[in-house]
């Protein structure tokens, strides 16, 4: 009695089987559209778009080395320093706006290389570019989450309140305390030359005092770095801002991708954990004087930022205070201690220059602040050091809006790289020994080199370094310091570059040996 209903069951199975063959054929044709799209959309933006759509395919674009995917990434990543690169570049288009870099998957890169199109990116049309994105999460783990990121009302509100603290009259109430720890580095680097005559790594006791001066300005904290080993900041940050090959691909994987926490990779947690501990220190001293602030104490005898974040009601919360302080801290203490390897160095290598500029500094009557800020060669010299060995390589921002630029009409989300150190060394700009380090060039500037954006290390405009006063403040006093207690000379080779890396450091560790003057 159930043969016709299973006839009719038996009856429904092929119409079954066909529905699923072109249920699945569906599929497989809606798959290889897709596949086909993409694969359009790739060939669309390699070959097509870079070439024969972009509006910036006017500009000049190297083309040796070039790869069709990559771009020019693989020379750019094996040159020593990518400023020198851009420079080498830029002597076959002097006069030209911008240049054209195409990166991976073909992007376009822009670099400002001239000073007019310069100044209109950082003054006139300032407000028409951001710190990329990318640059803030591949950066901000390891530096902080601060001010170079904010933009708009938020960064000049922001920017208002930290200006007055960073003004070159109120650094005058560090002079004492950097005085001081200018003194301590020379009884630390006395100490280390047990042997008379021999050379002594000097690069270490720098990065320490100059972290020393940070957590004194950002915090009004002396960490004593160079008396003790109390606070682990210095491990952490050497250990984060130098990292060797391996420690960049691995920077790059904890900063780029999710649940970094729970990768099983120990050198990475490793990372992670210093990163966190940094925060951790800088946090008991941001909540310490939060506690302080709420009873109605106040600290204003060094005038620190975290003073005054923490008076600025409604500006910043104290997690925000954290990653501002860190990254005044890293960024201060990685390019000002690069700077003074590269100027003890030079010293060591022109005695002419030593010679000079220590009797400038014996002419001195007591070696006051308003004498050293008075000193026309150091100033010179220190201007030239920070020219020649400009700590930064280059600073990524957007287009946030159609924009136009030196005649160049700039499309939004287009990226570009100021490269202050590119801009320092351009022949078109401070002549043909523009490579040569020469302090009287100081004294005869003509033409585009009077220009305040030809001396680009600081930048200028709204965006200028906050930290400018107290970098050259800081600079200053441990040269004048070193100088009048130390004769300085070297037997090592040419330092090269550590590459890859974002500022310009040396490779090989700086050694001196030291006598007394």
């Amino acid at each position: 009695m159930d043969h016709p209903q299973l006839a009719t069951t038996n009856g429904d199975l092929p119409t079954t089987i066909i529905a699923t063959v072109a249920s699945t054929h569906n599929i497989l044709l809606l798959v290889l559209f897709f596949f086909l799209a993409y694969l359009l959309k790739c060939i669309y933006a390699l070959f097509i778009y870079p070439y024969h759509v972009s509006p910036l395919r006017h500009l000049p674009t190297p083309k040796e080395n070039h790869h069709w995917l990559l771009g020019q990434m693989i020379t750019l990543l094996s040159t020593p320093w990518m400023p020198y690169l851009y420079r080498e570049w830029s002597r076959e288009c002097p006069d030209v706006p911008f240049l054209r870099i195409l990166k991976i998957g073909q992007s376009e890169t822009l670099i400002p290389n001239t000073i007019t199109a310069y100044r209109e990116v950082l003054q006139t049309k300032n407000d028409c570019f951001i710190k990329s994105e990318e640059s803030r999460n591949g950066a901000a783990m390891v530096i902080g989450d601060g001010l170079p990121w904010a933009h708009g009302d938020d960064h000049r509100q922001r920017r208002a309140v930290l200006n007055k603290l960073f003004a070159p009259q109120r650094m005058k109430a560090c002079v004492p305390k950097i005085k001081a720890k200018a003194e301590q580095l020379c009884r630390a680097l006395a100490a280390k030359q047990s042997v008379p005559g021999d050379a002594v790594t000097v690069e270490t006791e720098l990065w320490k005092a100059v972290l020393d001066v940070g957590g004194i300005k950002s915090m009004g904290v002396d960490l004593d770095h160079l008396g003790s080993d109390a606070s682990p900041l210095h491990e952490i940050f050497s250990a984060t801002m130098r990292p060797s090959i391996r420690g960049h691909i691995e920077r790059w994987t904890v900063t780029h991708l999710p649940f970094k926490q729970y990768l099983p990779l120990e050198a990475v947690s490793e990372f992670v954990r210093k990163c966190a501990t940094a925060r951790s220190v800088i946090r008991e001293h941001v909540q310490a004087r939060r506690r302080a602030f709420n009873r109605g104490e106040k600290t204003r005898d060094d005038a620190d930022v975290l003073q005054a974040m923490v008076e600025a009601t409604g500006l910043w919360d104290d997690e925000q205070v954290v990653e501002y302080i860190l990254n005044f801290m890293v960024l201060g203490h990685d390019t000002t201690a690069c700077t003074l390897v590269w100027a003890l160095d030079t010293l060591a290598r022109r005695k002419d220059i030593q010679d000079r500029l220590r009797k400038e500094i014996n002419d001195m009557e007591e070696q006051s602040w308003a004498e050293i800020d008075r000193a026309h060669f150091l100033e010179n010299f220190l201007r030239e050091v920070l020219r020649v060995h400009c700590p930064v390589g280059w600073i990524p921002m957007v287009a946030a809006c159609d924009v136009e630029i030196s005649g160049v009409l700039i499309p939004k989300k287009t990226t570009l790289n100021l490269c202050p150190a590119m801009m320092n060394l351009k022949p078109e700009i401070w002549g043909p020994d523009a490579e040569e380090f020469d302090p009287d060039r100081w004294d005869r500037l003509e033409g585009e080199a009077g220009s305040a954006y030809a001396f680009a290390t600081f930048h200028n405009g709204p965006r200028v370094c906050i930290g400018k006063a107290l970098t050259l403040m800081e600079l200053k006093m441990v040269i004048v310091e070193l100088v009048s207690r130390f004769k300085m000379e070297t037997d090592m080779e040419p330092l090269g570059l550590e590459t890859p890396s974002f500022t310009l450091k040396p490779k090989q560790t700086l050694k001196l040996r030291l006598t007394d003057a």
